[in-house]
């Protein structure tokens, strides 16, 4: 059996009340927030969900093993004290989410997040946002619910774990052991493989997860098997400051690149467990968590956890701009604010036993799961109540690529086989190609990535008597570019093409630059060869991208106007400001190279939109749609007739 000896020397190893373990919750809760909002410094904010969950694995493993040793524990009392920290503040943060969900959100926006209401009230929410999204995605930002999955990733370990201890418990202390000690290293093993071979599955699911709650755990069975001596103040002053250093440093160092959770979590973990272990009153690092302010912090960390990102997510859907740094920061300090009244209206009644028995917290607990899951399944089932907005007639017909595509298809014509070498024509290696006529003979060339489809399809149209091409790379397209060598070798070459229109998501392209160049220099480059083989060249600026998708433009819900569809043209600008100047740098430097600002198609003096004269131009954040394409493409020709020639 395992003994519950303490040594009395130290309160820490005692589960009498920690202020630093509430300190560290505050260390854990805070950079979550911080990362969330968009604060660039805390880009390994995400690991306070680890810290979580070790603190999480260490104290109910120390509560399980104090009763099991004493022969009381109760599974229905343990699920009992979940049900009272867990449900009461979440589900009135969900019922505060209703209002504005259905206010704010489209019909497809409050479908996805009607399925999470169902999804977080079966403690599945994981498993759901494993299969529809990405953690980092930027679309994830917009989902209200998006950070219940760490709930729902404790909640599922806690139906196995007391179970586990319960059975394994009766047949030893080594056997027991054995066991964890067995499920721990499979979990980090299957996490450490997965953060490559499958990274969404990875950093949402419970087997890859365990682990990190079994750091808790084997800090709380240590402290169960530990006699005699404590640890010396030394020891204890290096254990808890080297834990520290850990913490911070992935909370400071991590990104969205860093694998995880892989051996890499393994720093915020062991930092946290070594905080566990060594922290205490008597410590540096145990006075500064047993603050006042982070002992505060981390009384209202559960709260705070719950209403920031449905914050932080309502406050994007309403934007139109990106979140600014102050403004963030006022979301972050409102959720704190929200979570002290929570915690002390909410979290704390339902907590006193007093105040409402085991009886009443079960009851509501099944009333309210059983009120989101049918909330949520007539969302899912109505399709996100379209019925609240007004359907604006100019925004009819299907906006999205799959129409944009079918119609480039239907209208246009696949490249000839002449026209560029036949083993660059693969999608493997993601190289698209149409032309405007059958004919093999081609006139203008339009060369870059996904943005030069949208420019050919309006050109082509405003075009008729040229047979018009374009070569389209994900990549940045010049002359010194490998992608895009064997396009520009036969465009150098082409007798029959005399115009060449460059453009690209330049934003994207300016950064996958080679260290030893620049766009400038690329640009110039690849130019001068073109003029120098007697092509007319055309430099052509990214539309304008917005922070929003283009269905918030086809519904107006009733009393607000199209300013949904707009933003800031100084956020345009700035956008811009990354390659603007070169592009006018290398049009005046070149003789006879054209130059054209999109952006002035499409913004006026203070603000840019994705609607133009009632019509929507845009199919995604960054793409033009059909009507859009040929709106520019007319622009184009308007401000170079020579083109007609």
């Amino acid at each position: 059996m395992l003994k519950l000896t303490i040594a009395n020397q130290h309160d820490f190893t005692k589960m009498n009340y920690r202020r630093e373990i509430d300190g560290l919750r505050a260390l854990a809760v805070l950079p979550v927030l911080f990362f969330h909002a968009g604060f660039q410094i805390f880009s390994g904010g995400f690991v306070g969900v680890d810290v979580f969950f070790v603190i999480s694995g260490y104290l109910i493993t120390t509560l399980i093993l104090a009763d099991l040793e004493k022969g009381t524990f109760s599974i229905i009392h343990f699920y009992e004290r979940r049900a009272r920290r867990i449900l009461p503040a979440l589900f009135f943060v969900m019922f505060v989410c209703l209002p504005f969900a259905w206010m704010w959100l489209l019909p497809h926006e409050l479908r996805s997040f009607s399925q999470s209401l169902v999804a977080v009230s079966l403690f599945a929410s994981n498993i759901l946002f494993w299969l529809t999204s990405g953690y980092f995605e930027t679309a994830a930002e917009l989902k209200p619910l998006l950070h219940t999955w760490s709930l729902a990733v404790e909640e599922q370990y806690y139906v196995f774990f007391p179970l586990f201890l319960m059975a394994a418990w009766r047949f030893g202390e080594r056997f027991f052991l054995a066991l964890l000690v067995a499920v721990f290293v499979l979990s980090l093993a299957a996490a450490e493989w997965g953060s490559v071979a499958n990274p969404t599955a990875t950093f949402f699911l419970l087997p890859t997860r365990g682990w990190e709650l079994l750091v808790g755990a084997f800090v709380a069975i240590y402290f169960s098997r530990k006699q005699g001596v404590a640890p010396s103040k030394r020891l204890c002053e290096l254990g808890a400051s080297v834990g520290l250093t850990l913490l911070v440093y992935s909370v400071f160092s991590f990104d969205s690149q860093t694998p995880f959770p892989s051996l890499y979590a393994l720093i915020p973990t062991i930092g946290s467990a070594l905080i566990i272990l060594f922290a205490s009153n008597n410590t540096f690092v145990g006075r500064l968590l047993g603050s006042k302010v982070f002992v505060g912090v981390g009384l209202i960390s559960y709260s705070a956890y719950l209403w920031h990102q449905p914050m932080l997510a309502f406050a994007r859907h309403r934007q139109t701009e990106e979140m600014g740094p102050a403004f963030a920061l006022a979301i972050v300090l409102s959720a704190l604010l929200m979570a002290y009244f929570s915690w002390r209206f909410v979290e704390a009644p339902f907590r006193n036993k007093m105040t409402f028995s085991r009886a009443q917290i079960f009851k509501m607990g099944v009333a309210g799961t059983v009120f989101f899951i049918g909330v949520g399944a007539a969302g899912h089932l109505s399709g996100g109540f379209s019925g609240r907005f007004n359907f604006v007639d100019a925004y009819e017909g299907d906006i999205g690529q799959e129409t944009f595509f079918k119609f480039l298809a239907k209208k246009h014509f696949d490249c000839t086989p002449e026209a560029i070498a036949e083993e660059a024509i693969r999608w493997e290696e993601f190289l698209r190609c149409k032309q405007s006529k059958s004919t093999v003979d081609v006139e203008v060339a339009l060369i870059g990535d996904s943005h030069i489809e949208h420019i050919f399809l309006g050109l082509a149209d405003h075009l008729p008597n040229k047979n018009i091409v374009y070569y389209q790379r994900g990549s940045y397209p010049f002359l010194s570019n490998p992608v895009f060598g064997k396009i520009f070798t036969h465009v150098l070459r082409s007798d029959s093409i005399n115009t060449v229109l460059l453009t690209a998501h330049w934003v994207q392209r300016a950064d996958e630059m080679p260290r030893d160049t620049t766009l400038e220099q690329e640009l110039l480059q690849t130019i001068n060869a073109l003029v120098s083989a007697g092509k007319k060249v055309y430099l052509l600026s990214s539309v304008p991208e917005f922070p929003f998708p283009p269905e918030r433009c086809k519904f107006l819900v009733e009393g607000f106007d199209k300013t949904i569809c707009d933003t800031s043209k100084s956020d345009i600008v700035e956008q811009e400001q990354q390659y603007i100047d070169s592009m006018k740098n290398v049009s005046s430097q070149i003789p006879g190279v054209h130059f054209l600002r999109i952006s002035d198609l499409l913004c006026g003096e203070a603000t840019c939109s994705m609607v133009k004269n009632g019509v929507l131009m845009y199919r995604d954040y960054q793409h033009l749609n059909i009507l859009g394409s040929m709106y520019v493409g007319a622009e184009i020709v308007k401000n170079f007739p020579e083109l007609k020639r």
